[in-house]
């Protein structure tokens, strides 16, 4: 139990150890350096630069995608709805609301998200990386304004706009929804063909922590199903056990692992607290007492391949580098 605890606790570090200490812990100074407000038409949009580049430090955009983007918007609103949260910083609050009108502007008819936008402020419509499609940008800003949702509703006019946001883009999630479930084999280890680009367990979990979000905000228990069915998926992807490698890992996607977007255990705990299937609180445990562990003891790595050979499941590559922030979210 001890053990658990403190597992336990580091793995949610991220999110509440700041609140017992000095503010002095959180360095938003860099974060703030790339946000920058702009004027669409009558609307000021928040937003953050993708690059700033040594040595002066002055924001870099690039020619083919853009200057900012949802995916990296996405991520700061969730740090100043998280610090507004511990320290009532008013000032986070109300960069966390440009950013989000910023995620609005960028929502498309179909529901998804288009990602970046140019140096003119209009939407890049056309890059791979930019599509407004079922991809990583569009479950981060689902994620994103189901979480901010909570902290406006006292301003009627915003929060329904987010609302109806958040409502257009699971009316999109519910259609591309793969009812039947079906496994295929890799490497000798069998896999779920009903999650995102059938296996991504890693965008699969943004899609549950924003589910289980709009659940709690808006008890629409259609969804519930969905939340199931996501979560059935990912713990298909969990692989090895106390023993063995990969010590109860939630592998990626197909047969990998990569520290980038991995996030599985806190949406199995998120999904949890609503729907208390002892099946996600044990898997989520098991890699946060097992697999963490092993991260730690190696120092952390980057990304890794597994295959299975009768009853043994073995690294086919592990990488260390590059070590990247979000890397380490968890």
């Amino acid at each position: 139990m001890k053990k658990k605890f403190i597992l336990l606790i580091f793995f949610l570090i991220h999110f509440i150890a700041y609140a017992n200490y000095d503010s002095i812990l959180i360095n938003l100074s860099h974060l703030n350096d790339l946000y920058e407000e702009i004027n669409v038409g009558e609307k000021t949009l928040g937003i953050i630069h993708i690059y700033s580049e040594y040595p002066d430090y002055k924001w870099v955009g690039d020619d083919d995608e853009g200057i900012a983007c949802v995916d990296d918007v996405s991520r700061a609103i969730i740090v100043y709805l998280k610090h507004y949260k511990l320290f009532n910083d008013l000032e986070s609050k109300r960069k966390a609301q440009k950013l989000v009108e910023f995620i609005l502007f960028m929502q498309s008819e179909n529901g998804f998200f288009y990602n970046f936008i140019f140096d003119d402020y209009t939407i890049n419509k056309t890059h791979k990386n930019s599509a407004a499609e079922p991809n990583w940008w569009s479950w981060r800003a689902l994620w994103s304004l189901t979480e901010a949702y909570k902290y406006f509703e006292d301003d009627k006019d915003f929060s329904l706009h987010i609302s109806s946001s958040i409502k257009k883009t699971i009316d999109a999630l519910k259609r591309i929804t793969k009812k039947e479930k079906s496994t295929i084999q890799i490497d000798g280890i069998k896999k779920p063909t009903w999650l995102p680009y059938n296996y991504a367990a890693d965008q699969a979990a943004l899609i549950v922590i924003s589910l289980v979000n709009y659940y709690k905000s808006f008890n629409d228990s259609i969804v519930i199903h969905l939340i199931k069915n996501y979560c059935d998926g990912i713990l298909l992807m969990q692989a090895g056990d106390k023993n063995q490698f990969p010590f109860y890992a939630f592998l990626s996607w197909e047969n990998s692992w990569h520290g980038w977007g991995n996030m599985q255990s806190y949406a199995l705990l998120n999904a949890y607290s609503i729907l208390n299937d002892k099946r996600y609180l044990s898997a989520s445990l098991n890699e946060i007492n097992y697999f963490y562990n092993y991260l730690i003891k190696k120092k952390f790595l980057s990304e890794f391949t597994v295959r299975k050979e009768g009853n043994k499941i073995s690294a086919k590559e592990i990488k260390k580098y590059p070590q990247i922030a979000y890397t380490i979210s968890p």
